[in-house]
Order: C-alpha cells, then sequence, then structure tokens
C-alpha cells in the first residue's frame, strides 16, 4: 500500500488565548473545515487516494494543534499521483519554493480581481493583477474556483472572524517555523465569492494542443459528448476520432494522448464556456497498462 504522510501545525494566537484555552465551539468548525479542505483536494485532483486528516498533538503555544495528513494508494492520473506533500503545497498549508498554494493566492488577491491567467510552463499558471504577479499549479487555481473548497477556506478562518480576542492564525511546519499567517484584517480576503466560481479562464487559450487526458464516460455510440480529464479538472468534450472509437476498446480510466482543440463559446446568460473538441487519438493506454510519464495536472 503506497502512503506518504506529512504532518503541519495550525495555531490561533491572540490575548483570549493566553491561558491556552479554545472553545470547542470556535475551535471545532476550523478543524472540520481543514479536513475537509484536504479531502475536496483529493476530489478536485480525481486522485482516487485515501486521504485521512488526523491530529497528532497540541503544542504549549497560544492554542496550537498538530495534524497529521496520510494520503494512502493515490491512482496516478496522466503520470501523476497526488501526496501528502503536493496536496498540503495546492492548499497553502505547505510551503513550496516554486507556487504558491490556495491560501497564499486568496490572500495575494486581497480584494482585487484577478486580471489574466496564463501558462507558465507546462505544468504551472501565471496570475497576474497589474504588475503583480504569483504562481500557482492548476489545482490550487481549481480549488479557488470549487465552491466546496471555499467554504472549508472560510470555517478555518472563522474562528478569526468571529471570536473576540483572537488576533489570528498561523501555520507551522512540523518543527514549529511559521510558514504562513492570517492577520483578522486578512480575514474579508477569504469570503466565498459566488463571481470568481463560474471562472473557466484558468483553462489553456484557445487553439489546438496535444495533451494527455483520462476517460471518466466515453459515449461510444452516437454523439454525446465524452468526459474527460483535463488540466485538473472535468470537462465534456465533442469526439470526432470516429476511426478511433470503430478500431478501439475503451474504457473508464484509460488515458489518451490526444490532439484537443478548445475555444471560448458565449452562453445564452452571457457566459463564456469552454468548448472542447477531440479531433484526433495519438495514443491509448488502457487502464491495466504501465502508465506513461507525464505531468498534466500540476
Amino acid at each position: 500500500m503506497a502512503e506518504t504522510t506529512e504532518t503541519f501545525g495550525v495555531e490561533y494566537f491572540g490575548p483570549a488565548l493566553e491561558d491556552h484555552r479554545m472553545s470547542v465551539m470556535d475551535l471545532g468548525p476550523a478543524l472540520i473545515g481543514l479536513g475537509r479542505l484536504c479531502h475536496r483536494a483529493n476530489d478536485v485532483a480525481v486522485a482516487h487516494s485515501s486521504v485521512e486528516v488526523n491530529i497528532a498533538a497540541t503544542r504549549s503555544a497560544s492554542f496550537e494543534v498538530l495534524l497529521e495528513l496520510i494520503v494512502r494508494d493515490p491512482e496516478a492520473v496522466i503520470g501523476y499521483a497526488l501526496t501528502a506533500t503536493n496536496l498540503l503545497q495546492s492548499v497553502g498549508l505547505m510551503p513550496s519554493d516554486t507556487v504558491k498554494g490556495l491560501f497564499q493566492l486568496m490572500k495575494w488577491r486581497g480584494r482585487e480581481s484577478i486580471e489574466s491567467i496564463s501558462r507558465h510552463g507546462d505544468d504551472y499558471r501565471l496570475l497576474s493583477i497589474g504588475n503583480r504577479n504569483i504562481i500557482a499549479n492548476n489545482l490550487t487555481i481549481n480549488l479557488f474556483q470549487d465552491p466546496q473548497a471555499r467554504k472549508a477556506v472560510k470555517e478555518i478562518v472563522s474562528p478569526v472572524d468571529s471570536t473576540d480576542g483572537v488576533s489570528g492564525v498561523r501555520v507551522r511546519d512540523e518543527r514549529g517555523a511559521t510558514h504562513f499567517e492570517i492577520a483578522k484584517n486578512d480575514v474579508p480576503f477569504y469570503e466565498v465569492v459566488p463571481e470568481e466560481m463560474s471562472r473557466l479562464d484558468t483553462l489553456p487559450p484557445e487553439g489546438v494542443s496535444e495533451t494527455w487526458v483520462l476517460i471518466w464516460r466515453a459515449v461510444l455510440i452516437g454523439r454525446g459528448r465524452w468526459g474527460l480529464v483535463y488540466g485538473g479538472r472535468r470537462v465534456e468534450a465533442r469526439f470526432s476520432d470516429t476511426e478511433f472509437i470503430d478500431t478501439h476498446s475503451v474504457g473508464r480510466g484509460d488515458r489518451l494522448k490526444v490532439r484537443m482543440s478548445t475555444e471560448y463559446v458565449y452562453t445564452e446568460s452571457g457566459d463564456i464556456r469552454p468548448a472542447f473538441e477531440v479531433q484526433k487519438v495519438l495514443e491509448h493506454v488502457a487502464r491495466s497498462e504501465p502508465e506513461p510519464i507525464q505531468s498534466d495536472l500540476l
């Protein structure tokens, strides 16, 4: 059984916590939010792992809880397997030398709107507001747009917002070094903003590209849209390669290297939505076969 484990600390601090006591009515929802966020990251990554978040111990600080994240038996998706390390880095509960996680992205954004999102190499995205830039992976951006993940973040910071005398929350590593801090005046940055939930401009720009996708629904008869995992999220795509359908047997979990086109269309409600089309299948890897070495989700 493949298993990865990371330990991290969450410390709520302020005058009300100097005696190292905290109401379970405040702490309970926040800890549930931490668990929900880690489980939701696993769902959004479509990793099919077994995720477990445990309280490991407490340290005598203002009020700090040590937590342990265990990720068991991740299913590699297009060469990418979720680990405890990259899950925590994606949500922002563990430092990374390369990218910022969800908590850092939301604090960086502040009250402004993200103006542009573009590719940064094969695995990352560059987000810009004026002259300010930040690099994040696809999972982080997809969590930013996911209502369940955003509600879990709000639960985690809620003691800072709603409890008198709680000045903020710090995220620490196993040795006690502070990685990230949210102060009371940062709390508004972590609100759930419905308008941000519908933005899909994190997907690749318009055009045709060769990429790996994962099948989660195949339509072999008729002209129904296929369900694919592409760029770290589930999408529906028109499948035009009838020759491949006629000559291959495919199923859920198979990987395809495809020539994929992307264009953006206006809906009747005025929103912009991406439209995907698989023009040609270049390679097919059945689920039972060795997986290709690719990294298209993080």
